[in-house]
């Protein structure tokens, strides 16, 4: 867990408990900003990677396809060629390692909402709108 996140959500669970002033409302919807930059920048960097992931994991997949088609005389079935596609631990391979940076990219996306809810929340408390 991003360690700027697990702050903020320590600042939330303390208002929670403790209450909060307007000087800390004002000081955490700051920090929840800093945690959605933080966010949305490793968020970026996340993306590229799984697109990239996403064209290797074709790529692997064709290059084992066309191998399976060069070492027999005649063209194997279709489904021959899906089910022998599918069982290479090469795909299985990337294919967990391309589900796992989906995951990972969806909990960011989460923590952002997160963040940015928490922003919206503590700035409305700073400026004395209880909307809550």
């Amino acid at each position: 867990m991003n360690e700027s996140y697990k702050s903020l959500i320590d600042l939330i669970e303390k208002a929670s408990i403790e209450g909060v002033t307007i000087e800390v409302a004002e000081r955490t919807a700051g920090a929840a900003l800093l945690v959605m930059e933080s966010l949305s920048s490793q968020l970026t960097v996340l993306d590229k990677e799984r697109r990239m992931r996403k064209r290797g994991l074709k790529a692997i997949k064709s290059a084992i396809r066309l191998e399976e088609v060069k070492s027999h005389d005649k063209k194997p079935t279709e489904g021959a060629l899906d089910d022998v596609v599918n069982t290479s631990p090469l795909v299985q391979a990337e294919e967990e390692a391309f589900d796992e940076a989906e995951v990972f990219t969806n909990e960011l996306e989460r923590q952002f909402g997160i963040a940015k809810e928490t922003h919206l929340y503590f700035r409305g408390l700073s400026k004395g709108q209880f909307n809550g």
